[in-house]
């Protein structure tokens, strides 16, 4: 199944975008990627929580979705593994920076069936392209996405991700995912104060590793500490959880936690889908 793309402005349908529309000009606006498996919508409160929260930040209306889940819920077939994809943007506005929108932005919702995930381990390089400090975007999964553009290109034949640095050679994220490493029973992932994605896996990463007897420090480190670890995993909510076995010259070990995390994280995802044939969430 090819992407199809359905468009609202100010809350009406429409066929084509708009060219004066904020998020094309200045990448005024934010996006969500989510994964639907099963018949259902995953974590989708999770993910309307973080749109709603960068929407409050960047002053942007958030969108009414119920036009967006009765369209999904008449053109998705049930047994087919895609990601849906819903951007925001402020709207249309006149020429310059200053922001005099009044009425509701373009919304946008995308979706495209992928594959199921073949690989539970993967290698990892260090990116020379560094990620900017601006704690102000902090956490927000918005739409100015030219430093994984050019950190993609730039990614080694052959390699699944990168790892990416700010500018003061902190660690702060993979290109597509979030980065933890274990160090007996803790896993260390990087302070997001200033730069990179709070993903919704990352979230569920941490508040389920208490359950599984795991500690969780959030904090800021250069790579060189990764090399003390245990064992390195990367996350999204697309592919989930995977081991890095390849980074450089060094070869981790298969993260041991992985095991029990994906069960704690399954048992999450089974109570949190969003079912479309039933306009609920499954309890």
């Amino acid at each position: 199944m090819s992407a199809v793309i359905a468009m609202w402005s100010g809350g009406e349908a429409i066929s084509s975008p708009i060219l004066q529309d904020r998020g094309f000009h200045y990448g005024d606006g934010l996006f969500e990627t989510i994964l639907f498996e099963g018949g259902g919508l995953q974590f989708w409160q999770r993910h309307l929580d973080r749109l709603e929260l960068g929407c409050q930040r960047l002053g942007l209306q958030m969108p009414a979705l119920s036009g967006v889940i009765e369209h999904l819920s008449q053109v998705l077939p049930i047994d087919v593994r895609a990601v849906v994809k819903l951007i925001v943007t402020a709207g249309i506005t006149g020429r310059g920076y200053g922001r005099d929108v009044t009425e509701g932005g373009l919304h946008c919702l995308s979706y495209e069936s992928i594959d199921v995930p073949d690989k539970n381990s993967v290698a990892l390089s260090t990116s020379p392209v560094r990620l900017s400090r601006q704690p102000l975007l902090a956490g927000l999964k918005h739409l100015n996405r030219l430093e994984q553009v050019l950190a993609k290109r730039s990614l080694p034949e052959g390699c699944f991700e990168g790892l990416m640095l700010d500018t003061e050679g902190l660690v702060v994220e993979g290109i597509m995912s979030n980065v933890f490493y274990q160090k007996g029973a803790t896993l260390i992932t990087p302070s997001l104060a200033f730069s990179g994605v709070a993903g919704i896996m990352r979230g569920i990463v941490m508040e389920s590793a208490p359950e599984c007897g795991l500690e969780v420090v959030e904090t800021a480190f250069k790579p060189k500490e990764m090399l003390e670890a245990d064992a390195i995993f990367i996350c999204n909510s697309l592919m989930g959880l995977r081991s890095v076995t390849e980074w450089g010259e060094w070869r981790p070990q298969k993260a041991p936690c992985l095991a029990v995390m994906n069960a704690a994280i399954l048992q999450k995802q089974q109570q949190e889908q969003l079912n479309l044939k039933l306009g609920c969430s499954r309890a």
